[in-house]
């Protein structure tokens, strides 16, 4: 068993970071992506039944080789067959950082095929009523009306906040999503018929 790396950084919240993981922050440059690849990394650490990041970097590369299509194995099981590859590219993405070279040509040889996606058109305002008539609480039925008036991913949710919600000519909303970022996104499709829903202040 390898032990605990004692090269700790430190991040702007003073926790201590292992310097595999810091190399891999700051090789991403959406600190959103990051927390998606974030999520991933740790699931697959988990399977390796380690604690710390710094430990994959150095496995040997034959047993890492191993536990990653163990882990392709598995996770076909559990996942959809379309998110194999977003999730061992957050994988893969940590490893290179950390210059671990492993035979990805086979790794991904074991990736299922992809299956076609359903549901490829925009829900019907009958559909989006009988989702609302389950809803019974306002901030529910607020958030369903956001989403399905301006298209933005549920993702982008937590971030909001009403001083994102924008006046636009003829009755209109614009929603401002990932302030602060590259990403940022100004949507104007909030008609007034989707304003009719009461949005209360803490409903991000």
């Amino acid at each position: 068993m390898i032990g605990k790396s004692p090269l700790k950084y430190t991040k702007s919240d003073n926790q201590p970071m292992e310097r595999s993981l810091l190399l891999f922050e700051n090789s991403v440059k959406s600190k959103i992506t990051f927390r998606e690849y974030l999520k991933r990394l740790k699931k697959f650490l988990e399977f390796c039944n380690a604690d710390i990041f710094d430990i994959l970097s150095r496995i040997e590369p034959a047993k890492l080789q191993e536990k990653l299509e163990d882990y392709i194995m598995l996770r076909k099981k559990q996942i959809n067959p379309n998110s194999i590859p977003v999730e061992f590219f957050a994988i893969k993405s940590f490893l290179e950082t950390n210059e671990v070279d492993l035979k990805w040509r086979k790794i991904t040889k074991m990736f299922p095929a992809r299956i076609k996606k359903t549901g490829r058109r925009a829900y019907t305002t009958e559909e989006i009523q009988q989702i609302l008539s389950t809803a019974i609480e306002l901030r529910t039925r607020a958030i369903i009306h956001v989403l399905a008036s301006s298209g933005v991913r549920i993702g982008a949710l937590p971030k909001l906040r009403m001083r994102h919600l924008l006046d636009m000519p003829s009755g209109c909303k614009a929603v401002c999503v990932y302030e602060g970022t590259v990403d940022k996104l100004v949507n104007t499709s909030m008609n007034p018929s989707n304003q009719q829903v009461q949005i209360p202040e803490n409903i991000f």
